[in-house]
């Protein structure tokens, strides 16, 4: 059941009436502030937040040369992004990238434009220039 007022007291409102009372399991709400999300989640409800996803999306277009990838896996929403590597990342390993806390590296794009996904062996692997990091981050 998907619970999308513009008014996010009623949206919790109505998801813990849903679920306590007429035995929906599967309830999403819509919330507008962000902030709120803890406090649906104290209540073990789902939630998704176009306030945040419109945010992380704005964010991350200013931030990155190139365009993400999105994928909504449920009610989680997980974005992919490129980082290049540069001459100052040549012969790094791959487990020495800088990244956010929030991130994991997915996989490399080679510049022969093959893939390979990480499967533990980021300590193995050696950047070269013109690879392509792929990251990936839950936004929602």
């Amino acid at each position: 059941m998907a619970v999308v007022t513009p008014d996010d007291n009623l949206n919790i409102t109505v998801s813990q009436m849903a679920r306590e009372f007429f035995g929906v399991e599967n309830v999403v709400a819509r919330i507008s502030d962000p902030m709120r999300e803890n406090v649906f989640k104290r209540f073990g409800l789902k939630t998704v937040c176009p306030t945040k996803l419109a945010g992380d999306a704005m964010s991350t277009a200013l931030t990155l040369p190139w365009e993400p990838k999105t994928v909504t896996i449920g009610t989680s929403t997980v974005t992919f992004h490129l980082k290049k590597v540069d001459r100052a990342h040549d012969g790094m390993k791959l487990s020495n990238t800088p990244k956010s806390d929030e991130e994991i590296i997915f996989g490399v794009i080679g510049a022969d434009g093959n893939m390979v996904l990480c499967r533990g062996n980021e300590e193995k692997t050696v950047l070269s220039k013109g690879d392509r990091i792929v990251l990936a981050s839950v936004i929602d």
